[in-house]
């Protein structure tokens, strides 16, 4: 690489890092704004429906 293409990496890799602190800091913040909730509570039964409706996709193959 010559010196004007490291240049330029080093710029849109420094831009694209910029950005995803900017994002990262702007959810951060979000969160924040919640309220804290204990979700470790009742872990059998998150993990079931977890288990039920993210990987078994129950409410997709429904049949009204």
């Amino acid at each position: 690489m010559s010196g004007a293409e490291s240049g330029m990496f080093a710029l849109l890799f420094l831009l694209a890092v910029g950005l995803f602190l900017k994002s990262l800091y702007q959810l951060c913040a979000m969160m924040c704004l919640g309220r804290w909730e204990n979700r470790c509570d009742h872990l059998v039964a998150r993990l079931r429906g977890v288990v039920r409706y993210a990987l078994g996709q129950q409410r997709v193959i429904r049949v009204k």
